[in-house]
C-alpha cells in the first residue's frame, strides 16, 4: 500500500504522520474484516437461523470496514480512522452481548487499547488516550455484564473454548503485528532522515558551480584535524593558493 502526501500535508509538515495513519487504518480495516470471515462461515454452517442476529451484525461490520478503506483512499483519512475505531468498539460490545464472554471476543479490546496510540497523527494524542481508557472500561463492562452462558445465543462448549483460544492468540498477534509494522515505519523514516542529513551536509560543503569543497567544508576539516592533533607532538600545515 502506498499513499502520496498532498500539497496540504507538506505545507503543514504532517505528511509522514498522515501517511502512517492512512496505512495503519487500512491495515486495521482489512485485518478486522478478514478476522470476521471465519465466524461468519461457522454461524452459517452451524445454525444460521439461531445465529442470524450476530451474522447480520458481522455483515454490517464488514461493510463498515470496506467503507473505511474507501474513505481512506479518497483522502478522508481522519473520517476513515474515526469510523473504523468506532465500529470496532461497538462491534466487539454487540457481539459480546450476543454470545457472552465465553468466546473471548472482548479480548480484542486489549489489542485496541495497546495499539491505538500509534494510529493517530500528531495533535490527536488526547483522543488516543481517551480511547485507550475506554477500551479498558468496555472490557470490564463486558466481563461482568455478559458472563459466559448468560446471554441469549449459546455456542457449544467445545467450540467456545476453541474460539476463546483463537481470539486470545489473535489479540496478541494483532497487537504485536501492529507494533512491528510501526517499528518498520520508524526504521524507514530514520533511514530517510539519515540520507537527507548526509545529502544536506554534502551540499552545504560543496560549491555549486565547481563541485569543489567550499569554506564551510574547509572549516569543518580544520576543526577535525585540530581536534585529532591536540595533545600530540604532530603539526598541521595549511597551504593557500589562488587558482586563476
Amino acid at each position: 500500500m502506498s499513499f502520496e502526501p498532498t500539497a496540504n500535508d507538506r505545507r503543514h509538515g504532517n505528511a509522514l504522520w498522515r501517511r502512517r495513519q492512512m496505512v495503519l487504518t487500512e491495515r486495521m480495516a482489512v485485518v478486522a474484516a478478514a478476522a470476521t470471515a471465519p465466524y461468519e462461515v461457522y454461524y452459517a454452517v452451524a445454525d444460521l437461523r439461531a445465529y442470524l442476529p450476530i451474522f447480520v451484525a458481522n455483515l454490517i461490520f464488514v461493510s463498515v470496514c470496506l467503507l473505511a478503506v474507501w474513505l481512506n483512499r479518497t483522502r478522508r483519512d481522519d473520517l476513515a480512522l474515526d469510523l473504523m475505531v468506532t465500529a470496532l468498539y461497538v462491534h466487539l460490545f454487540v457481539v459480546t452481548a450476543f454470545v457472552g464472554t465465553g468466546p473471548g471476543v472482548h479480548l480484542f479490546y486489549f489489542a485496541l487499547g495497546g495499539s491505538l496510540g500509534m494510529f493517530f497523527i500528531s495533535g490527536r494524542e488526547p483522543q488516543a488516550l481517551a480511547l485507550t481508557l475506554l477500551a479498558a472500561a468496555l472490557f470490564l463492562v463486558c466481563e461482568f455484564a455478559f458472563p459466559a452462558g448468560s446471554t441469549g445465543l449459546h455456542v457449544p462448549r467445545g467450540v467456545e473454548r476453541v474460539m476463546y483460544a483463537a481470539n486470545a492468540v489473535a489479540t496478541v498477534v494483532v497487537a504485536g503485528g501492529f507494533s512491528y509494522l510501526f517499528r518498520l515505519d520508524i526504521d524507514r523514516v530514520e533511514r530517510d532522515l539519515t540520507r537527507s542529513n548526509q545529502q544536506l551536509e554534502r551540499v552545504s560543503g560543496t560549491d555549486a558551480l565547481t563541485g569543489l569543497a567550499n569554506r564551510r567544508a574547509l572549516d569543518a576539516y580544520l576543526a577535525r584535524e585540530w581536534s585529532r592533533l591536540s595533545g600530540q607532538p604532530d603539526t598541521v600545515a595549511l597551504v593557500m593558493c589562488d587558482v586563476d
